[in-house]
């Protein structure tokens, strides 16, 4: 919802999903999205906007369909990565 401490949008073109996330001021430092068109797959996770992921980390749990993301010490920010299948 709009007044969530973090916001998503997901394109999927059916090779690769670009998401944006939005961290809102005095949100938590970390994030979990659960994405399960991705479930069971490899995924690699490349940023597109910035390209340094300066204090971001991202994890993606397969089994789970689960992508967990901490935005470290940065209160506000937003990020677009690209998700792609590998397997």
């Amino acid at each position: 919802g709009w007044d969530d401490p973090w916001l998503a949008l997901a394109l999927d073109d059916g090779e690769s999903i670009l998401l944006t996330l939005w961290r809102r001021p005095g949100s938590a430092a970390v994030t979990h999205l659960e994405l399960p068109v991705l479930q069971g797959h490899e995924v690699s996770v490349e940023p597109v906007f910035p390209l340094a992921l300066e204090n971001w980390a991202v994890n993606w749990d397969e089994a789970s369909a689960r992508l967990t993301v901490e935005a470290g010490a940065v209160d506000t920010a937003a990020r677009t990565l690209r998700l792609r299948r590998t397997a």
